[in-house]
């Protein structure tokens, strides 16, 4: 089995995550994949001795299927199905896939080249796929551009996002950069950009030049509102208890409470008390070695320490 969605590598370059190993796990090997999916996996380190955790998200119905996802869940439906075809010889037909909207969050769209040249000023439509996925149609003035022509504009946004996320010398500016050129062309809400604004979700306070202390209101303000959005988008994508989650709230609550202080906005750092605890609540289940057993320890002995602090003033 491979791991697959990739939720740890939140604002740490590829290469310091760990080693990528393969595994055979028997029992582990049933559950099926959904790009909605009711499950996820973890492995814990070699002291561990590897052993798989596999543990619901959400409720899980007595004769329901213990669903995976096997890509990465922020990706536009294209690149998951690329990468479903790819490497386990198969097309995903789940509620998502099947949604153009991607559960209305718009996570392939393209914006219409027709309306930026037509209607200068005015906000574009979306481009998403029609049903027989023959063209890609805009929701505002109804043209259609060929589907390999849309296709082929995403997967060259994709290797250049990938590898931006695996160049670490990139940073903050680097994924800013990205953000704001295809942001020119890509709906919003699409997974090309969601994946990059996650990274900078953590990348923001832990990179070197961009340490807390370092942080400009600016950027804190930033880093707050990445967290925001990531959890609006995960509320439709991945909902339940997932590591994601479990660490954008994390880093929700730094910034809250970060800002809250400098501000002197009490009800700041009472949220972030909440998102904290919220955070470590769903940690406590991460491998013990992992990036996110390592929040875990952190939010459990910070935690007590923040609800004095906030509950005195």
């Amino acid at each position: 089995m491979e791991t697959g969605d990739g939720g740890e590598r939140l604002g740490k370059p590829a290469e310091e995550v760990g080693t990528s190993i393969r595994g055979v796990f028997l029992l582990a090997a049933m559950p099926a994949h959904s790009c909605l999916p009711n499950a996820e996996q973890a492995i814990h380190g070699l002291s561990e001795g590897l052993q798989l955790e596999l543990r619901a998200t959400r409720l899980i119905r007595e004769g329901s299927q213990v669903q995976i996802s096997y890509t990465d869940l922020l990706a536009p439906t294209p690149v998951r199905q690329f990468e479903l075809m790819n490497s386990k010889l198969f097309l995903c037909a789940c509620p998502r896939c099947e949604d153009p909207t991607e559960m209305d969050t718009f996570a392939s769209g393209v914006k219409c080249s027709a309306c930026l040249r037509t209607q200068k000023g005015a906000e574009p439509g979306i481009l998403l796929p029609m049903r027989k996925q023959e063209a890609w149609q805009c929701g505002k003035c109804e043209a259609t551009i060929p589907n390999g022509k849309v296709l082929t504009l995403l997967f060259k946004i994709c290797e250049q996002m990938e590898a931006l996320m695996n160049n670490p010398s990139e940073g903050p500016t680097g994924l800013e950069a990205f953000l704001t050129k295809f942001s020119r062309v890509l709906a919003d809400g699409n997974g090309l950009l969601q994946r990059v604004r996650y990274s900078l979700c953590g990348q923001y306070g832990r990179l070197p030049g961009f340490q807390l202390s370092q942080l400009s209101s600016a950027q804190l303000e930033r880093k707050l509102h990445l967290c925001e959005s990531m959890l609006a988008t995960l509320d439709k994508l991945q909902p339940g208890r997932s590591s994601r989650r479990a660490m954008i709230l994390y880093e929700l609550h730094i910034s809250l409470l970060v800002t809250g202080q400098t501000q002197g906005r009490k009800e700041m750092l009472t949220r972030s008390v909440i998102c904290l605890k919220e955070a470590v609540d769903l940690l406590r289940d991460e491998p013990p070695a992992s990036f996110g057993g390592q929040l875990f320890i952190g939010g459990s002995a910070s935690l007590p320490q923040v609800e004095k602090f906030v509950s005195e003033l």
